[in-house]
């Protein structure tokens, strides 16, 4: 079976419905650049099975890579919301502040 690198950390193969190829060795993989995950079956006359997975390491490299950029990206998305939230808080509350001050100087003002 041939699988694309994306399908990698996903749990879809191995299903009923997977696309196993019957073959005899030697198979010609239909990727040849090796970008795909290639998985392989081998069935003995007892009916045991050994399933082999081979994943490309450079093919891997760049998912992690992707994965890293795409949690900066949310961590730095996540830590910008909080400044913003943060900075929310403290305008509101200068706010209050500052209309309890106006209330204390009026009545000042009017006794």
């Amino acid at each position: 079976m041939e699988e694309p690198i994306s399908k990698f950390y996903s749990f879809d193969w191995g299903g009923v419905g997977v696309p196993w190829i019957e073959v005899d060795s030697p198979y010609v993989l239909k990727d040849q650049s090796l970008n795909s995950i290639v998985r392989v079956k081998a069935l003995d006359k007892a009916g045991n099975e050994y399933i082999a997975t081979l994943v490309p390491e450079e093919s891997l490299r760049t998912i992690s890579q992707n994965e890293i950029i795409t949690y900066s990206i949310a961590g730095t998305a996540l830590l910008v919301i909080i400044i913003i939230i943060i900075f929310v808080l403290v305008l509101r509350r200068r706010r209050k502040r500052m209309q309890q001050q106006d209330e204390v100087t009026d009545n000042i003002d009017t006794d």
